[in-house]
């Protein structure tokens, strides 16, 4: 369980660089922008209650403790995964229909 819950993190962040990657037609940027989003603005935001425990990464976060169950972690798993699952999904498909409307 605790490989499943620390292979949980990258696996977001790869879902949000291919979507970025898509949108901003970088692979670079779309890095960049993943991994500033879950580990700096992130936690930047988290320190905001209301809004911190939406961001992706504290709902990635949220995820993988409740699959690893570290230490007994007792989390709504049902709000954070769908909010985690409606972000990545509103990002594919903002990336689907910019790859549609792109030439390449």
């Amino acid at each position: 369980r605790e490989v499943l819950g620390a292979g949980f993190i990258p696996l977001v962040v790869a879902a949000i660089s291919f979507g970025l990657s898509i949108v901003l037609r970088s692979d670079t940027y779309a890095m960049l922008g993943s991994l500033g989003l879950m580990i700096i603005v992130g936690p930047l935001l988290g320190l905001i209650p209301t809004i911190g425990k939406y961001m992706p990464s504290q709902l990635a976060e949220d995820v993988s403790s409740w699959i690893s169950n570290v230490d007994g972690a007792v989390v709504s798993i049902v709000p954070a995964s769908l909010v985690l699952a409606g972000t990545i999904g509103a990002l594919g498909l903002v990336a689907a229909t910019t790859f549609q409307r792109q030439e390449v």
